[in-house]
């Protein structure tokens, strides 16, 4: 029930967690709402990443042709309230879907709008995700526009449901050695694999979860 994933969250806060990852589309579309209701009275003592969301859902791969800045501002306010917030600590450009389905140019537009809501204090950071299209990553890390970025890095090189090619790995790398040279934050997704390593309760496979982060985190340009 909602209910018991606000306490879930809750539970999660005071066990020590600080940062909380969202979008709009999450566990059935209210992932932020719960995360915005069980975190409202400590909110000053967390650190909250979202993200906007855009394709085109006429079309087999998503692929839009124009951005809609409007709906850019549609979801910023809209993620505001859902979160009972007047800030937004991290909003991203989500990966998928999102900057998989569009051109850098696209995403460039999409970051002059959240460029704008940071302007006004309503998003403290602007940023973007990325499963495996690293080739769009690295143009956008390289524009020096942007303030964070969250790549898929881990000892199994995955991301949204597909292993990565060595080619796909090098340009990875690339992402994160550009990302740490113009001092960006980087925050590591799919460290377990996108949940292969994650050891599904089995005793033989316990330890196989605390290797895989132990292996993003002895990186020091990981700062999540």
């Amino acid at each position: 029930s909602t209910e018991e994933r606000v306490k879930l969250v809750r539970h999660a806060y005071d066990s020590g967690i600080r940062y909380f990852d969202t979008a709009i589309s999450y566990t059935y579309g209210d992932s932020q709402a719960i995360i915005g209701e069980a975190l409202k009275d400590v909110r000053d003592n967390v650190f909250i990443t979202t993200k906007v969301d855009f394709w085109d859902t006429s079309k087999p791969d998503g692929r839009i042709t124009k951005v809609n800045k409007q709906e850019v501002a549609r979801q910023v306010e809209m993620n505001l309230a859902e979160l009972q917030s007047d800030y937004i600590d991290a909003i991203l450009i989500h990966g998928t879907p999102g900057v998989e389905q569009m051109t850098v140019e696209q995403c460039m537009e999409v970051h002059e709008e959240l460029a704008k809501a940071r302007d006004k204090g309503l998003v403290r950071f602007v940023g973007f995700s990325a499963h495996h299209y690293f080739d769009k990553a690295l143009a956008l890390i390289s524009t020096g526009e942007f303030d964070l970025c969250m790549l898929a890095y881990g000892y199994l090189p995955r991301g949204h449901k597909r292993l990565f090619s060595p080619q796909t790995t090098e340009l990875r790398n690339a992402c994160l050695a550009k990302a740490h040279e113009l001092q960006m934050g980087i925050v590591a997704m799919k460290v377990l694999g996108a949940g292969r390593l994650g050891g599904y309760g089995k005793q033989e496979l316990e330890k196989l979860s605390g290797a895989a982060i132990r292996y993003v985190l002895q990186d020091d340009r990981v700062h999540m």
